[in-house]
């Protein structure tokens, strides 16, 4: 069979084989990070490719009857000053070693791209594989992301007895989004029903979940999980924002209890400028960032004007990122 370059959704894919080319392609990624790629498997993408927001397109090149390369995007909500479009995250940009360097990646960006509607953005955290790939293709850098870490060195004083791992996000949510949202240039849309998909209904992971409420209103969320990269055991923030800064300290001391549970004497977070966390209230210190394992960029690409994209503040964490 001569190759082929098509878009497909997760239905119509053979999963046993895009998941033997997704572990293939990372392989020497995840291994340099210590990280394990089994969680890579069919209940994994048929989860993470089917949204509040709709179905994901997976961009897929075939040759011989051999899947060689895939590019996938799936549709989150965002809020573009106040109003709400349809975007896209780019995840799973995978090529087989023995097919690099063929242009694949940039073809299938190409056909992704083209079937995006005129208002529709898509926005990225490439790798260093990646990146010069997405540059030409027409994304704009909107912002390197720094980490914060914080160390808790009297964990084996905290009492781990008030933490639970059932918390659902109900109607509540969508009114902290709303709140949220008006605070902010560009944002993912954090509803209740994205938040669930992202977090509650994680086929392999377990998130740990507070929302400060006052008087019936939630004030803010952080989400939380335990990692290992490269050997090191940590707790990774996956969100931490609130509407007032006040309650930073009372979501602290919930990841403070997390990480006693969790054996973790560091909690750490990707944050953008306009959502990083202050020193006052919650102890978090920038690392300099030579130290990271990776450079976190955010870029974005809008087939149309609609935003000024770099110009623009966007809110960034690290659960805006896929690989966790």
């Amino acid at each position: 069979m001569s190759l082929q370059i098509t878009i497909k959704e997760v239905d119509d894919i053979d999963l046993d084989r895009y998941c033997l080319l997704q572990q293939q392609s990372f392989e020497a990624i995840f291994a340099d990070n210590r990280i394990y790629t089994s969680y890579l498997d069919p209940t994994f993408f048929k989860w993470k490719y089917s949204t509040p927001a709709g179905k994901a397109r997976i961009a897929v090149v075939e040759e011989n009857n051999c899947m060689l390369a895939s590019v996938a995007m799936y549709p989150v909500y965002i809020v573009v000053k106040g109003k709400k479009k349809r975007g896209w995250h780019f995840v799973e940009a995978a090529v087989l070693p023995v097919a690099r360097g063929r242009g694949l990646f940039k073809c299938c960006m190409s056909l992704l791209i083209d079937s995006l509607k005129s208002d529709e953005i898509i926005y990225v955290f490439p790798n260093s594989s990646s990146i010069q790939g997405t540059i030409k293709a027409g994304f704009r850098k909107i912002e390197e992301s720094d980490f914060y870490v914080r160390c808790f060195f009297n964990v084996f004083n905290i009492d781990r007895s008030a933490i639970e791992t059932d918390f659902i996000f109900t109607a509540g949510q969508d009114v902290y989004a709303d709140a949220m949202c008006a605070k902010q240039d560009v944002v993912v849309f954090r509803d209740a029903a994205y938040m669930n998909w992202r977090y509650k209904q994680h086929p392999h992971f377990t998130y740990y979940i507070f929302s400060p409420v006052e008087n019936g209103r939630i004030l803010g969320n952080v989400v939380a999980r335990s990692v290992i990269i490269k050997g090191i055991r940590m707790l990774l923030i996956m969100e931490m924002h609130s509407l007032y800064d006040e309650v930073k300290k009372e979501m602290m001391s919930f990841v403070r209890r997390v990480a006693k549970k969790e054996n973790c004497f560091i909690a750490g977070t990707f944050s953008g400028k306009n959502g990083k966390p202050s020193l006052a209230s919650t102890g978090m210190i920038q690392l300099p960032s030579y130290i990271l394992p990776k450079r976190h960029i955010l870029m974005a690409y809008a087939k149309q004007s609609v935003c000024k994209l770099e110009s623009e503040k966007w809110f960034c964490q690290t659960g805006d990122w896929d690989a966790f």
